[in-house]
């Protein structure tokens, strides 16, 4: 198994952090980590999931190496909206589109090896 890590945090939002794992196989990346007290957002999909630690500015993004723009929008989602509920910071569409954005832009370069 092959895999490649990387952290976006978040300062302004209680330090949140979102752990972004490349890996070439998902369920074994999965198996890494203890068990903790998490909520999975698809635990059906073994293509890419986005695993949030209840009561931590916490989360856990699994990716495959061939990941699209779409997966990482779709799987960024999920972190950015857990983030804002978690801050209690209001969903309203110019705060998510910015952390969104950012989320994309970074876990895309990560993934095709740019900085």
């Amino acid at each position: 198994m092959r895999s490649r890590i990387t952290h976006l945090e978040f300062p302004v939002f209680s330090g949140y952090t979102v752990h972004v794992e490349i890996t070439s196989d998902i369920q074994k990346s999965l198996a890494k980590y203890p068990p903790t007290k998490c909520a999975i957002d698809d635990e059906n999909n073994t293509h890419a999931i986005t695993i949030h630690v209840i009561n931590e500015p916490f989360t856990f993004m699994f990716l495959p190496y061939n990941v699209s723009v779409g997966t990482i929008a779709h799987e960024s989602w999920h972190a950015v909206k857990r983030m804002m509920e978690y801050v209690d910071v209001e969903l309203d569409s110019e705060t998510v589109a910015y952390h969104l954005g950012y989320s994309v832009d970074k876990i895309f370069r990560f993934a095709r090896g740019k900085k």
